[in-house]
Order: structure tokens, then sequence, then C-alpha cells
């Protein structure tokens, strides 16, 4: 599992020829970010989802051992929630374990119908083949939490089943969330190659955050701030995502400090800015401070660590939206 992030990044850039000769004196860039981050990161999000999964196929008698596997399985993709390359490209795989935004209330939706629609539809292999929307962390938020952010405290049979269904899917061999999470061993990308990948990887991500998870929390991109159509809102995480959210983050880029000291550094002490501003909620003007603070290691990521690093930041995955 240790290399699939690096055999899994896709080919976006060169190195000039003496940072590339250079780097034939160290551990190139995407191994180190792959051994140092995503593969913990990684085996914590298996153990943490198959612990969910087991949660649910002793039943559903105490709601409260079904939450703390939810949160601890939240958090968990919320720490490699920002790589969406490779194995996290099969199967739709990402989408399926976090379908979010969802601006049509497709989760919802979705939900009634498997509360309301025939039992054959909770077979691992219906649900494998339903609607992303009824596949992950979001429907199971909405199974165990209520919509004005209290404690479901008891499950009906139905939605047992549900969840148990979703999880049993997760753990399929074939198709589930879990499946091959190891890379194909006959991609051969240059060592080159895969390190933009990951730092396009990185600064995408930035983008998500500063696009889709600030501003329904604080407003921005024109829209008012609208709490409830923020990320995880039902189980009280949307802040605490967006935490776990940035600090992969700042281990990611203290792990290119050896590569790219000045711009790394840079980004690393804004991002910090930006945490210790999320968890500061008796400022008056919290909002403000995140997205400069974000804003600012966005800068450092995207417009100066390539130059640094002597490479081209390549296509990323919300260029044309």
């Amino acid at each position: 599992m240790r290399h699939w992030m690096v055999v899994g990044f896709a080919a976006f850039g060169v190195l000039s020829a003496a940072q590339a000769e250079c780097a034939e004196l160290r551990r190139p860039l995407a191994d180190a970010l792959a051994e140092t981050v995503v593969t913990p990161a990684l085996t914590s999000l298996r153990t943490a989802f198959s612990a969910q999964a087991n949660s649910w196929a002793k039943g559903c008698a105490n709601p409260v051992t079904l939450r703390t596997a939810y949160h601890a399985a939240a958090d968990a993709w919320a720490s490699i929630e920002f790589l969406r390359s490779g194995p996290m490209l099969k199967e739709h795989r990402a989408e399926r374990i976090a379908y979010w935004p969802d601006p049509r209330n497709a989760t919802e939706r979705g939900l009634a119908a498997l509360r309301t629609g025939e039992a054959a539809a909770l077979a691992p292999e219906r649900i494998a083949s339903a609607s992303v929307a009824v596949q992950g962390l979001p429907l199971i938020e909405r199974i165990l939490f209520s919509s004005d952010n209290g404690l479901n405290a008891a499950l009906s049979e139905r939605d047992c089943a549900i969840g148990n269904a979703v999880h049993a899917e997760w753990t399929a061999p074939v198709s589930g969330t879990l499946a091959r999470t190891q890379a194909d061993a006959s991609s051969k990308d240059a060592e080159t190659e895969r390190s933009v990948a990951a730092l396009t990887e990185l600064a995408t991500f930035l983008q998500i955050i500063d696009d889709r998870k600030l501003p329904p929390l604080f407003g921005g991109k024109g829209k008012a701030a609208a709490p409830r159509m923020a990320e995880s809102w039902r189980s009280q995480r949307s802040v605490k995502n967006l935490v776990a959210n940035i600090t992969v983050a700042i281990s990611a880029f203290s792990v290119i400090k050896a590569y790219a000291p000045d711009a790394s550094a840079a980004a690393v002490e804004r991002l910090m800015a930006a945490r210790a501003a999320l968890t500061a909620t008796a400022e008056s003007n919290q909002g403000i401070a995140v997205l400069a603070a974000l804003n600012n290691a966005r800068y450092y990521a995207v417009d100066v660590l390539p130059g640094e690093l002597g490479v081209s930041l390549g296509f990323n995955s919300l260029d044309g939206d």
C-alpha cells in the first residue's frame, strides 16, 4: 500500500537540468510524500472504515457506538481527501465515500427511496450500482444525526439495514470503496512527473477548500454564509473537517520543505494561521482571517513553489468548471 500514490500520479511537468541532477542525490519528492503523509493516512482510513463496517454489522442497539465509528471514519477521510488520483479515481471511489457538495439534495432523496423501497434494494450489489449519493458518509450522517444538529436516539429497523448494506458494499472485494487500494504495478511514471502531480493535487485541494468549503461557513465568492450548506453540518463537523484538511496540507508542505524551503515554509506558516483562525471562534473577523490566510497559502503553493522547484503545475480537476 505504501507506493500506491507514487505510481498512481499522472504526468504533468519536468525539472530543470540542475534540479534533476540534484534530485538524484536524495529521495524523490513523490516518494517522500507517499511514505510520510499518504501511507499513514491511507492506513488509518482503511482501519477506520473497516471498524465502522464492523460496528454496523453488530447491529444498531447502541447508536452512540455507531456515531463514534462515523466520526473516526470521517476524521480519517478528511486526512486523505486531498488525494484524488490513482485508485481514488477507480470506481468513482472518492465520490462514493463522500458525495459533497450535493446541490440537489440527492442524498436525502436517495435515502427516502431506500427507506420506502423494496428490501432487495439493500443488497450490497444493488447499493454498489446505485447513485453515489447513497453510498457514503453523507448518507450515514443523515441516519445518525437529525436535521436540527441533534442525535437520533434510536434507529429504525430499516435505517439499520440501510447502514449495514452500505458498509457491506464498502468491503466488497471487487467493487467496494476499500477495494484495490494498491496502485496498478504496471504504471511507471517518471520521478519528476509524479512529484509535479503530487503538487498539483495539493494546490487543487486548497482551491476546493477556498471555493467550496469556506463560503458556506463565512460567506464569500459572491454568496452569504449558509451554514446548512456546509459539509457535514448535521454532525457538527464542518470546521473539524477543515482543520483536518489543513493539517494534512501542513504535513505535506512540511515534507516539501526539504526540496523548496522558502516557499514551503511560507505556505506552512499561512496554513497554520488559517487553522488557528478556524478554531478561534471568539474572533469577530474569523472568516476574514481564515480566508486571507488560506489565500496567502495558495499564493505560495501555486505561484511561488513551482518556480523554486523549477517545475510547472499541471491541469487540475477544477479547471474548466
